[in-house]
């Protein structure tokens, strides 16, 4: 292999290595933010929707826990909380 392709390739791995270790400060920023929210609702909502759980999981989890839950006020409760977490993350990543 030559000298130009060996450090491509270490050019390569570095800037994936970076991008990783951003996309861990991001996610670990996002959780912190998560975790300062004193609201009942979001902190299980945003923390299943970082576990991957979908939208349509956490709608099944709270319908059951609140039987006069209907959508509208679950889809207005998950807004408000998209809204918490973006001021609490000074409205950028």
């Amino acid at each position: 292999m030559s000298s130009g392709k060996i450090e491509r390739a270490l050019v390569d791995i570095s800037s994936d290595v970076a991008q990783d270790v951003e996309n861990n400060m991001r996610e670990e920023r996002v959780y912190q933010a998560i975790q300062s929210l004193h609201h009942e609702f979001c902190k299980p909502l945003l923390t299943g929707l970082m576990q991957g759980l979908t939208v349509g999981e956490i709608w099944k989890h709270f319908s059951r826990q609140e039987s006069n839950l209907n959508r509208n006020t679950f889809y207005k409760r998950v807004f408000d909380c998209r809204k918490r977490l973006w001021a609490a993350l000074g409205g950028a990543l």
